[in-house]
Parts: C-alpha cells; structure tokens; sequence
C-alpha cells in the first residue's frame, strides 16, 4: 500500500480558484517532499458536450478512480459532493479510507444556490437522505472551521468532534507588490462570483454609497448586470470585473485593506477560512473580517468589526501606517501552506494510529 494521502476534488466546470489551490497543493507537496498527491477532476475538460448524460457518466468515472485510490492510498481526502446518491455510494464502499472534506454547511448552500423551486426541494430532501449516511461511513471529516464541524457532526450518526479535523484554507504565494497608497481610504473586494448571495456586495454598496466622505473602492469579479450597473452610478467605486493575478497586484497596490464577504449570515454561517482574506494577507492587505476566521484577536492585520461603514474607515486610516512586508511576514503563521498542510499529515496520521491501537485492543 501507497502510504500517502490523495486529496481528491470534482469540478463540472473549472472554478479558478479551486484550480489554483490545487495547483499550489501539489507544488508545496512536491517541493517540501510530502507524502501528499493531488487529484482535479474537471467534467468539461473531459468531454465533448456538457450535456446532462455526459456529465454524469463523466461524475461516475471520477467515482471509480476514487475507489481505485482508496486500494492505493492509506488515506484519501475527498471533497464532499452534496444530494448526491453515488457519492454516498462511494463512501459506503470505500469509507474505512475516505475523510470527506466540507467547505460549508450543505443543506444550507443548496436552499441559497437554487433558491426555492422544486430542483431545490429534490436535492435538499436527496442531501436529507444520504448526507447523514455519507457522514456516518466516512472515517472523519476535514473542515474549514469549527461551524462547519460541529454542522457535520450533528448531521451524522455515530461521529464525534474527535472526528473532526481542521483543514484551514492557506494563502497562495507571497508577492512583491508596490505602496501606491494615496491619502484617501481605499478598499478591495474580490469574488470569483459577486453575485453570490453570502458576498454581502449588495450590502457593501449601499454602505459606501451613504457615506459622506471621499474615498476609493476597487471591486474585482464576475457580477450580475444589475450589481455592475450600481457600482458604475457610483464615481467613487472602480469595478474591474475579472481580473488576471498580475493585474489583481496592481489594483492592490493602491488600496489599503482588504475586505471579506459581509452576509455570511445569508448561509446560516458566523465562521468562513475564505481564500479572499488570505489573498489579501499575501499582497500585504490588512483585512477587516464581518465574520469570525482562524486569526486571534490580538493579531493587528485582521479586524474583526461591526459592519459599519465608519468602523471600516477608522481602521483603514491605521492600515496606513503599516508596511506591507510586515503584513505578509506576520500572517504566515495562520495562513502558510506548508504549515497548514504539514499540521494536516500529522493529525490524519495521530488518527490512523489510534485507530489501530484501538482495534487492537
């Protein structure tokens, strides 16, 4: 047996984000010599037409190249793929070597993504069904936050937070970036969607736009018609729409924080590791958080606020007199790759082990 862990994930479509985090998994793997291998799977760099019968042929062959990787590896972590029966499935057959990975409370994100209608009522009654039967046969659960754990847990039978593990997002690579700092309070948004309920983009608007003040706001995504059309009224907000990284550093240059999503309460949710935030910190963007993250509250480069649009300001204005270098130092003990994917080895491992002393006994 491969005594090494595979981190499996499944994608109909290419979500950038998601592709890069592999990416930069598998090359800290290969550089710090890990027992660590990635595995993406992208439907629709693998057929022909993305028509329904396609994809779902196309989903079943990633099932059994998961099952094949569960006789190979001594662990697989495999990405968790709601209201699905085949998943759970798989998890059934291959559990004793499966950690499922969440990224955020299932039934909640399926009632959002499909708002209400009859699509919506099947898939969350289908997740009602074969989640807790996923959750039960599945060896543990990695998660993003401690929320999501506890979700996972509550939803499963048998399990404890003994099972849980956290797997935090990390930051991708640091960058050197130039200070274009001017005098007014200048913030970034970016979101690979805008659109998305949980960005709170809606809500971050209507804040700026009552404020009586200048300052500059640099927003960087793929938004609805609607939401690009508000941004545009307003002179003081600069939407960029989809940006490549090079690009990305050169709006950040200018700006002086970094801003989270603002309605993580739309996905029943107080806690996010969003990739947003540790982009920020590796561009060297303090970040004012709406939400509760991984960071302390003593750490100086993470605010955790009120919302209110004169919180962000006052914290902006001590953003000012901080350096970026000294922002990008300073977070990699909460957001390095290596770090966190090193911390995940030994706990995955410390498992398995009492596992085996236990089944011996």
């Amino acid at each position: 047996m491969n005594k090494k862990i595979v981190h499996c994930t499944y994608l109909e479509q290419k979500i950038s984000s998601i592709s890069n985090h592999c990416r930069d998994e598998m090359m800290t793997a290969i550089d710090e010599k890990m027992p660590w291998d990635v595995y993406l799977h992208i439907s629709e760099e693998r057929i022909k037409k993305t028509t329904k019968i396609a994809l779902f042929s196309d989903r079943l062959r990633y099932y059994f190249q998961v099952f094949r990787f569960s006789r190979k590896y001594e662990i697989v972590m495999l990405r968790y793929i709601p209201a699905d029966p085949f998943f759970a499935l798989l998890v059934l057959f291959a559990g004793q070597k499966i950690h499922t990975v969440h990224h955020t409370k299932e039934k909640t994100e399926i009632l959002n993504k499909f708002r209400f209608s009859l699509k919506s009522i099947i898939k969350f009654l289908t997740e009602i069904i074969f989640g807790p039967l996923c959750r039960t046969f599945a060896r543990g659960f990695l998660v993003k936050t401690n929320e999501i754990g506890t979700f996972q847990v509550i939803h499963s039978m048998g399990k404890s937070k003994s099972d849980l593990i956290i797997y935090s997002n990390a930051g991708q690579k640091k960058h050197r970036i130039e200070d274009r700092r001017s005098d007014f309070p200048t913030f970034l948004f970016i979101g690979s969607n805008l659109s998305q309920p949980w960005q709170g983009l809606d809500i971050l608007l209507q804040l700026f736009n009552d404020l009586q003040l200048d300052y500059r706001f640099h927003v960087i995504g793929e938004a609805s018609f609607e939401l690009e059309e508000e941004m545009r009224e307003n002179p003081q907000i600069t939407y960029h729409g989809v940006l490549s990284e090079k690009q990305i550093i050169g709006v950040a240059s200018y700006c002086d924080i970094g801003l989270s999503v603002f309605a993580l309460f739309r996905n029943n949710m107080s806690e996010a590791c969003s990739l947003k935030v540790r982009q920020y910190l590796n561009l060297g963007l303090p970040v004012y958080l709406a939400h509760k993250d991984v960071f302390p509250g003593t750490f100086n480069y993470c605010k955790y606020g009120n919302g209110e649009a004169y919180d962000i300001i006052k914290y902006c204005l001590r953003a000012k007199k901080w350096s970026r270098e000294d922002v990008i130092k300073e977070s990699q003990k909460y957001i390095s790759r290596k770090q966190i994917m090193q911390r995940t080895i030994m706990q995955l491992r410390r498992n398995l082990e009492q596992d085996v002393s236990f089944n011996r006994i």
